[in-house]
């Protein structure tokens, strides 16, 4: 935030400052206030986040360095509940940008070929946050989205809703797919979390998906998803995805190697290769 400006300020010569961007901020005023020759890094957590603020900022391509989001793999490894592979989950669905419209496209589309499939939705409700519910487009967008749930004979009785929480181990314990549907995203951790707890991600094409998830958990529009999960299930296929997505997470975002990362910057100053490096 915008403590950055006053660290760049006071800044020694014999000391390091090193800034980490959230992606809201990227667009906020005070980045264009940074002194970026005092900055001797700044972090953002994937490739097309690191490449977006170097367009938008123009600082230097040596200075923009992606560590990305870490994983506690050994933490969320706890065994599935019986079911789980037939069970989607969302993480946080506000604001409406995070789509939660096209995970029910999803559901709906599945509950056609199996009506065992169900959705749980961990997350805030959108009014309790004040910032979005005050907003006239959001609120009409979530009562149009939650009178969906009520009246369409795919979903009713099929979308669970449980409260935001620290408890988010347990709970991917009955959770078998991810799904991550939003427009636009910096990271998505939510995928990672689920493949580190045995479950399988499944994205839609937002910008940069393909820089940090392999491409094979992306599909093309809710359709495709929706038969590539069915196909997994039907072909018996569940625990051979799982164990290919935890694989795959642990080697690129577990605890272990992004601690190693930010030790790397921190403490010995090893900067990573700068994007597109």
């Amino acid at each position: 935030g915008p403590n950055a400006l006053f660290y760049a300020k006071w800044k020694r010569p014999d000391q390091r400052l090193i800034v980490r961007l959230h992606r809201f901020e990227l667009y906020a005023e005070w980045p264009r206030k940074l002194d970026i020759d005092k900055v001797d890094a700044v972090v953002c957590v994937s490739p097309h986040y690191a490449d977006l603020t170097r367009e938008i900022t123009g600082w230097p391509a040596d200075k923009v360095v992606v560590v990305p989001n870490w994983v506690d793999d050994e933490q969320l490894a706890r065994p599935k509940l019986p079911g789980a592979e037939y069970s989607l989950g969302m993480i946080g669905i506000a604001p409406s940008r995070k789509r939660l419209d096209r995970g029910l496209d999803v559901l709906a589309e599945l509950r056609r070929m199996d009506p065992r499939y169900t959705m749980s939705v961990k997350t805030k409700q959108p009014w309790d946050y004040w910032w979005i519910w005050n907003r006239p487009e959001e609120r009409e967008y979530f009562e149009r989205v939650y009178r969906r749930i009520q009246r369409d004979e795919n979903l009713a009785g099929a979308v669970v809703f449980d409260p935001f929480g620290p408890d988010v181990a347990t709970w991917l314990r009955r959770v078998g797919f991810m799904l991550s549907t939003s427009d636009d995203e910096s990271f998505h951790l939510a995928p990672a979390e689920c493949a580190a707890s045995g479950g399988v991600p499944a994205l839609l094409p937002w910008p940069g998906a393909d820089t940090i998830y392999d491409p094979h958990w992306i599909h093309g529009d809710a359709v495709a998803m929706a038969e590539a999960i069915h196909a997994t299930v039907r072909e018996g296929r569940f625990a051979a995805e799982a164990e290919r997505a935890r694989a795959e997470v642990v080697e690129a975002y577990g605890l272990g190697r992004v601690r190693s990362l930010w030790t790397d910057l921190v403490v010995r100053g090893k900067v990573p290769a700068p994007v597109g490096a």
